[in-house]
C-alpha cells in the first residue's frame, strides 16, 4: 500500500521538508518505500514508488549531473527526490528544477538537521499503518459485495456501492445484456453524452463482459480506492457469470421453441401457447414475422467476415429489438435473423416497418456493411408464424436475386416480383428465359465479353422505358453507340425491338433470369 508524496510530508516528522520543484506530482505520485542512493545513476536500478533521499554530496563538483537522475527517476516512477540542499550542494541549477516542473517529479528539500533515519522510520510506520487500514477497510468493502451479491443484488447496487466508497461516480458498458448502468452520482447531462471509454476492461473465461469507466479527473488513484474497484470488478464479474448462465439457457430454449415454431405449420393448440409463454410470449392476437440478413462485406470487412453475413453480437442486437419492438422475440438462425413481432391490430403493421427499419439502419451502422430486411404478412394466429416467415424468406430471396439488397420490404409490397417467384425453377419458366434470351446469352461462348455488353444494354433500356437518350446516359456512352449495341440485340434477338409486346417479354425475362433460374438448351 501506499502514501501519497503530500500524505508523506503532513507526517509531523517530516514537517521541515520543502518543495523545490514538480509540486504537481504531489498528489500523484505515491510512496512506497524510502532509499537512501549513493551512486549517481540510481534510476537505472529504480521499479517505482521510492522515495529517494540523497546527501548531495554525489552532485557537488557538477549539479548539472541531477538532470538524468531526475529524468530517469520519474520516468521510472519514482514518488521524489530528497537533497539535503546546502550541505554540500548550494541552490540547484535551473535546468534541474524546470526539467523536475516539466515531469510533474518532486524535488524536497530536506534540512541538514534532518536523519535519514528521521525520514525513513515515520514514513514505513505511516506505511504499515495505512496497510492496516486498507486491509480493514477493504474487508469491511468486500463483505458488502458479497452481501449485495448472495441477496440477489444487480450491477446498479455494486456501482452505487463503489460511489458510496470512493466518491467517484461510474459507468459500466454491460456487454452480456448490451446496455449501460450508471452510479447514482452520475451527472444525468453526462449519461447522455455518455462514450464508452473502457478504462477498465472486465474478463471473464476468456469473454469480455464489459468494462468500468469514470469521469475525468474522478478516476479511482488511491491505494483505498484501487482497493474498492478490484472487489468492485470482481463483484461484477460474479454477476456477469451468473447472466451468462442464465442468458444461455434462456438463448437456447428460445431458440429452439422459435425454429421449430417458423419451420412448421399446425393448429394453435393450450400446449403451443404454454411454450410461448415460457419463452416471454405473452401475446395471442395478430403476429407477422421479419427476416434480417446481411450482405456481402467489401475492403477490410471481407478479410475479417468472409461469406455473406456479418455478424453482430447476440446483446446488441437483443439491445435494438427490446428499444425498437418490446414484447417481440427473435432467434439468430446462423444466415439471418428471425423475429417474431405482436401486434395490437392489423393495422399496426405501418409502425412495425418503421421499427424493423431502424433495427436494420442500426445493424447497418454497427457493422459498416448493407444489411436486408424482410417482413411476411400479418397472421392472425402464432401457429400462421410459420406461413409469415416463409414470406419473409421468399422476400428476402427476390431482394438478393434482383440485387435490390440493403433495404425493408414487405411481402405484400411485391407485385410482379411475387409472381415471378411462382415461376422460379418451373419448366414454363425456364422455356420463356430460354425462348427471349437464349441467343444472347448463348452469344458469349462465340463473343466473350459482348454478351456481357449487350444484356447490361438491355436492362438499362428496360430500365429507362426504352428511351433512348436516358439509357445512353445511364450507360455513360454516347447515343449513337447505344443505336449500334440495340441493332446488335435486334439482329441477335430476331426481334422488332419497337413492338411493345416484344419489350415487354424481354423485361420479364430479363427480371426470371436476374432470379437465376436456369435454362436448357
Amino acid at each position: 500500500m501506499a502514501l501519497s508524496v503530500e500524505e508523506t510530508l503532513s507526517l509531523s516528522a517530516l514537517s521541515g521538508i520543502g518543495v523545490l520543484a514538480g509540486a504537481r506530482g504531489l498528489a500523484t505520485r505515491f510512496v512506497e518505500t524510502v532509499v537512501v542512493i549513493d551512486v549517481p545513476d540510481a534510476h537505472r536500478w529504480i521499479r517505482g514508488g521510492e522515495m529517494l533521499i540523497s546527501s548531495g554530496y554525489l552532485f557537488s563538483k557538477n549539479p548539472l549531473e541531477l538532470l538524468p537522475l531526475v529524468e530517469g527517476c520519474a520516468r521510472s516512477g519514482a514518488a521524489a527526490l530528497g537533497i539535503k540542499v546546502g550541505r554540500f550542494l548550494g541552490r540547484l541549477p535551473h535546468e534541474v528544477l524546470s526539467l523536475a516542473d516539466s515531469l510533474d517529479f518532486p524535488l524536497l528539500d530536506v534540512p541538514s538537521r534532518i536523519n535519514h533515519v528521521d525520514i525513513i522510520n515515520p514514513i514505513l510506520s505511516a506505511l504499515v499503518n495505512r496497510q492496516y487500514e486498507i486491509l480493514k477497510k477493504s474487508s469491511t468493502v468486500r463483505d458488502h459485495f458479497l452481501e449485495r451479491i448472495a441477496e440477489g443484488g444487480q450491477v446498479q447496487e455494486i456501482l452505487d456501492g463503489f460511489e458510496s466508497f470512493t466518491g467517484c461516480p461510474v459507468a459500466f458498458a454491460d456487454h452480456v445484456r448490451g446496455r449501460r448502468c450508471f452510479s447514482a452520482g452520475m451527472p444525468a447531462h453526462v449519461r447522455e453524452r455518455w462514450e464508452d471509454g473502457g478504462e477498465e476492461p472486465l474478463v471473464v473465461a476468456g469473454r469480455a463482459v464489459g468494462s468500468l469507466s469514470f469521469l475525468p479527473g474522478r478516476e479511482p488513484l488511491s491505494p483505498l480506492e484501487q482497493a474498492v474497484l478490484a472487489h468492485a470488478k470482481t463483484a461484477i464479474m460474479i454477476l456477469a457469470q451468473h447472466n451468462l448462465a442464465l442468458l444461455a439457457a434462456e438463448s437456447r430454449h428460445r431458440d429452439e421453441f422459435l425454429q421449430e415454431l417458423l419451420f412448421r405449420r399446425g393448429v394453435q393448440t393450450p400446449e403451443l401457447l404454454a411454450r410461448a409463454r415460457l419463452v416471454g410470449w405473452r401475446h395471442e392476437g395478430p403476429l407477422l414475422v421479419a427476416l434480417l440478413s446481411g450482405g456481402r462485406a467489401s475492403g477490410d470487412k471481407a478479410e475479417r467476415w468472409p461469406g455473406r453475413t456479418i455478424p453482430i453480437c447476440r446483446p446488441f442486437f437483443s439491445g435494438f429489438v427490446e428499444a425498437a419492438l418490446p414484447g417481440a422475440l427473435w432467434t439468430d438462425m446462423g444466415s439471418l435473423w428471425a423475429l417474431l413481432i405482436p401486434l395490437t391490430a392489423p393495422e399496426e403493421s405501418e409502425r412495425i416497418v418503421l421499427a424493423v427499419e431502424m433495427i436494420r439502419a442500426r445493424v447497418e451502422e454497427r457493422t459498416g456493411c448493407r444489411q436486408s430486411a424482410a417482413l411476411g404478412s400479418v397472421k392472425r394466429t402464432l401457429a400462421e408464424a410459420g406461413e409469415s416467415y416463409a414470406e419473409a424468406r421468399e422476400t428476402l430471396d427476390i431482394l438478393e436475386r434482383t440485387h435490390r439488397e440493403g433495404r425493408c420490404v414487405r411481402w405484400d409490397e411485391l407485385g410482379l416480383e411475387r409472381v415471378l417467384a411462382g415461376l422460379r425453377g418451373a419448366e414454363e419458366g425456364k422455356r420463356f428465359v430460354r425462348k427471349r434470351l437464349g441467343p444472347l446469352l448463348d452469344a458469349e461462348t462465340r463473343y466473350p465479353g459482348r454478351s456481357a455488353e449487350l444484356l447490361t444494354t438491355l436492362e438499362a433500356l428496360c430500365r429507362n422505358n426504352w428511351n433512348g437518350r436516358n439509357t445512353a446516359r445511364d450507360l455513360s456512352v454516347h447515343y449513337n453507340t447505344l443505336k449500334y449495341r440495340m441493332e446488335s440485340l435486334r439482329t441477335l434477338l430476331d426481334l422488332d425491338l419497337t413492338d411493345s409486346r416484344n419489350r415487354l417479354e424481354l423485361h420479364l425475362a430479363l427480371l426470371l433470369h436476374g432470379m437465376d433460374i436456369p435454362y436448357s438448351n
